[in-house]
Formats: C-alpha cells, sequence, structure tokens
C-alpha cells in the first residue's frame, strides 16, 4: 500500500502540495479556536477530522491504484452516436453500432490521451469489411485494423497518416493474415495497446501482434472505419485501462 501511495505521490506532486497546504490550514484555524472554545474539544474534533481525510487520501490512492481494470468507455455510453465523430451514415438500434459511409472513420470525441488500454467488442461483416481504430489523434492519423470477408477472410492492419514526404494522408497496409473464422456471424475482437506493442485477439486467439508502433502513435482515441458500401455491426463496445 506504501509503494502504491509513494507512486501516486510522485506522479500528483502538485495535488500532494496542496493537500499539504490545506492541513496546514486546517491545523491553524484550529489552533485558533482552542484559544477560544477549550483545547480538550477542539482537540478531540479536530483528530477526527484529520483522521477522516487521512482514510479519505488512502482509499482514493488504494483504489486509483488497485488491480480492478478502470473502464474508459462503458458499453452503454459506446452504442449512442453522439459519442462519435464523424458519424454520417452510422446508425444505433437496441445497443447494437452499425457503421457504413464511413471514408475516413469515426473516432470517440474523448480519450485523446489514452495510452495503455484494450479495445474490446463484437462484430459482424453485413458488407465485406469491418474495420477499427486505435491510437487515434484525428481521423487522419490512426492505426486501423481490418477485417474483410472478400475472396479472403482476412486481418489486415494498417496505419494512416500523412507521408513523411509530405503530401495527403494515406493508408499503409502492414500485413495480411488469414482467418479461419465465418466473419458474417459475431466474432469476439480485444485489441490491446501498451507503449510501442499491439496485439489483436479474434475469439480469444491472439492473431497478431507488432512491438514496434512508431512514436506518432503513442496515444489517441479509437473508432471504427467502414467505406463506401462496406458495413459491419458493434455490440459490447468498451475501453479497458491497462
Amino acid at each position: 500500500m506504501f509503494k502504491r501511495f509513494n507512486a501516486w505521490a510522485n506522479q500528483n506532486e502538485g495535488l500532494v502540495s496542496a493537500i499539504g497546504i490545506a492541513i496546514t490550514v486546517l491545523l491553524a484555524v484550529i489552533g485558533y479556536l482552542a484559544q477560544l472554545y477549550g483545547a480538550i474539544v477542539v482537540l478531540i474534533v479536530s483528530a477526527f477530522l484529520i483522521l477522516g481525510v487521512l482514510f479519505a487520501l488512502i482509499w482514493f490512492v488504494w483504489t486509483r491504484h488497485s488491480s480492478k481494470p478502470r473502464v474508459l468507455l462503458q458499453p452503454a455510453r459506446a452504442a449512442k452516436l453522439s459519442v462519435w465523430s464523424p458519424n454520417n451514415g452510422w446508425s444505433s438500434q437496441q445497443d447494437i453500432l452499425s457503421v457504413t459511409e464511413s471514408m475516413f472513420g469515426g473516432i470517440c470525441k474523448f480519450g485523446s490521451r489514452w495510452k495503455n488500454y484494450e479495445f474490446c467488442f463484437e462484430f459482424k461483416i453485413v458488407n465485406k469489411c469491418a474495420g477499427w481504430i486505435v491510437r487515434a489523434k484525428s481521423c487522419d492519423h490512426y492505426v486501423m485494423i481490418q477485417c474483410t470477408d472478400q475472396l479472403h477472410q482476412q486481418l489486415r492492419p494498417h496505419i494512416r497518416a500523412v507521408p513523411s514526404e509530405g503530401g495527403l494522408p494515406s493508408y499503409k497496409l502492414l500485413i495480411e493474415i488469414p482467418l479461419p473464422y465465418s466473419l458474417n456471424e459475431w466474432n469476439n475482437a480485444r485489441t490491446v495497446v501498451v507503449g510501442h506493442s499491439i496485439e489483436v485477439w479474434i475469439n480469444r486467439t491472439l492473431v497478431w501482434s507488432n512491438s514496434d508502433l512508431r512514436e506518432e502513435f503513442g496515444q489517441g482515441t479509437i473508432g471504427f472505419r467502414c467505406a463506401d458500401d462496406e458495413r459491419a455491426l458493434f455490440r459490447n463496445i468498451q475501453v479497458v485501462k491497462r
């Protein structure tokens, strides 16, 4: 517990300083009240107040750094169209998100500073492809995982960014991996991004990993992408902090 407290204190020096100032002011007020109303009564009340503050602080640090996963995006919220932008062509019904006509993808309106997380959901391809996005700074800069049922059932990771030599944003295909699943049925997907590494799990099987993500893809939010007449359904969407 004390190691967790120390780690939290090192990362939140400003908050710790503010708490220290508040306690100092509180003690000064208590000293003044003791002169007016009697030291014993005030000291007893003060002891309860200080213990309450300490227990609250310990509880905050403990819950903040406990092993229990912290959910960054809940399924009920993720099913709402208002969370995604742009969402032209998208629809939502019975907590199922339908994505289509999304040439450059739609991303979550918050989470631009998310770094290490798991992006989990179920998906089903209705037409051609299903694509999802991680570490997005904008709709012109992200890592996209695409599954396709055209000709061959494949996983096709891409990166989208402005080329180093300049110009318009473009997609770069990283690899094509055969998948032994019927993608026109519901499948479970989990994408894990931690540091410079990424893992993609389909139906609890690791199908692709890369430990050399470029520095510019070090943080960012999540999203979906199905261009033109591509269409896929997504449900039980959530993001959990790692």
